[in-house]
């Protein structure tokens, strides 16, 4: 098999010439601020007003700031990463307080069968609700966001967390204006069906391994897998007969008013998508080490094309211990610090102001805390920074220092593509002692645009 290269863009962070405590008191004092405020907004696409959140840091006043659009996951999952109320994991709100601290504009809306926007336009007709009326949604919010008077629209970025990142590199292929960066977290790297296909198949083999059901117990049901994948592509109704109830009754769901919408997101290949990203685009594509939904191996086909369609950025990143909701399972209400680590690289990349970087304990490290360091903590604090894989690039401050990144173009370094968690360089690598976690097939990717909660396969959890 030919071996791949995959350029990634090396992070440089720099101690900065100009630092606050070289300006005089009285001038940091004179600063007028505005302070940080959530900003309820709404806008109009098919016929339908959406509701969403924009968060706005302090800022000085007439400040132009960079800004990312947040897309959810699938099913009915609201502005704030949660599907309540069963599933409240605050992703996207979480992704919303940590770029807020590095002064980034963000935007969340509810999407359609969620939250206060519902179903809208269709709400008589679910069954015409297809993906490219999510595209079209997110589409308008991008350009509602680039033209709000605090933002930067030249530094506008999309981050789609699992499927919303589909949505996002379909947003990012024609976004106008012109996307500064799109981050993939956790993405659906494979079309809709042959993901929730080998989520089943690796279902049915941790039940094998469990001793709750026989080898041939398995290859039958995966075989009624595969035939109702192939059945639903084929437009027919998928064949049921030789699968349990809760399994049936996931394909039946399928095969329901949300048929559209499934069929018309399987028809797109994400990696097809990659191809027409516009040349040079940044991009993050992330994968956790003990994320069940996409497992690391899976995005490698997706890394591959966003390498040959000639994109730049901190590229593939993989967390180690994080899981798909981008946490460490020890600690689920905060983000765990890798996910911090590779959000503040992916925002750094090609910035024209300061963001500073975060240690490995997810600590903002920079102008944050720029008046608590000395030149050899921040010395040291650039050294633990290089040891989770950034090069470091440093040079003498003024009176106090800061850390913020200046990538300069060309910088780069090559490895190999992965074939296995063991090999990634650009991230932290060492297995997980955490606990384990399998969070269920349905929390991501069974639960429809439409539906009230997700389905559950309960004979395989």
């Amino acid at each position: 098999m030919p071996r791949t290269v995959r350029r990634i863009t090396v992070g440089t962070v720099m101690l900065g010439t100009i630092a606050a405590g070289t300006l005089p008191a009285t001038a940091v004092q004179a600063m007028p601020t505005t302070p940080a405020t959530d900003r309820e907004i709404t806008f109009t696409v098919d016929g339908t007003t959406t509701y969403g959140t924009l968060h706005i840091p302090a800022h000085r006043r007439g400040q132009k700031m960079p800004a990312v659009l947040l897309l959810p996951g699938s099913g009915p999952t609201d502005r704030n990463g949660d599907q309540p109320p069963a599933l409240t994991p605050h992703t996207l709100a979480k992704l919303a307080g940590a770029l807020a601290h590095d002064g980034v504009v963000s935007l969340r809306f509810d999407k359609y069968g969620t939250g206060r926007t519902g179903l809208g336009a269709y709400a008589g007709r679910p069954e015409t609700l297809d993906h490219p009326a999510f595209v079209r949604q997110a589409a308008t919010a991008y350009r509602l966001l680039a033209g709000q008077p605090e933002v930067n629209r030249r530094a506008v970025r999309l981050i789609g967390h699992s499927e919303g990142a589909l949505t996002a590199l379909r947003v990012a292929v024609a976004a106008e204006p012109r996307t500064a960066g799109v981050g993939l977290l956790q993405p659906l790297a494979k079309r809709f069906l042959d993901v929730l296909a080998q989520q089943l198949h690796d279902q049915l083999a941790a039940a094998v391994a469990a001793g709750q059901m026989s080898r041939q117990e398995q290859l039958t049901l995966g075989r009624a897998v595969d035939r109702a994948v192939a059945d639903f592509r084929a437009h027919r109704p998928p064949d049921t007969s030789a699968m349990p109830p809760a399994l049936a009754d996931l394909f039946r769901a399928l095969d329901g008013p949300s048929r559209r919408y499934v069929e018309t997101i399987d028809a797109i290949d994400p990696v097809a998508v990659a191809y027409q990203l516009p040349r040079r685009t940044p991009v993050l594509l992330t994968c956790g080490t003990i994320d069940p939904q996409v497992p690391c191996h899976m995005t490698t086909p997706l890394a591959v094309a966003l390498e040959q369609a000639h994109t730049r950025g901190p590229g593939r990143i993989v967390l180690s211990g994080v899981a798909h909701d981008l946490t460490d399972p020890a600690n689920p209400d905060v983000l765990a610090p890798a996910t911090l680590d590779a959000l503040g690289r992916f925002m750094r990349y090609g910035a024209r102001t300061c963001i500073a970087p975060r240690n490995h304990q997810g600590v903002p490290v920079g102008r944050n805390v720029r008046r608590a360091i000395s030149p050899a903590a921040t010395a040291a604090a650039a050294q633990t920074l290089n040891r989770t894989g950034q090069a470091i690039a440093l040079s003498a401050g003024g009176g106090s220092n800061t850390i913020c990144s200046a990538p300069p173009a060309g910088t780069t370094r090559t490895a190999s593509v992965p074939t296995g968690p063991e090999r990634w360089v650009n991230a932290p690598t060492a297995p997980s002692t955490g606990p384990k976690h399998t969070p269920a097939i349905s929390q991501y990717w069974v639960a429809l645009p439409h539906q009230t909660s997700p389905s559950k396969i309960t004979s395989t959890q």
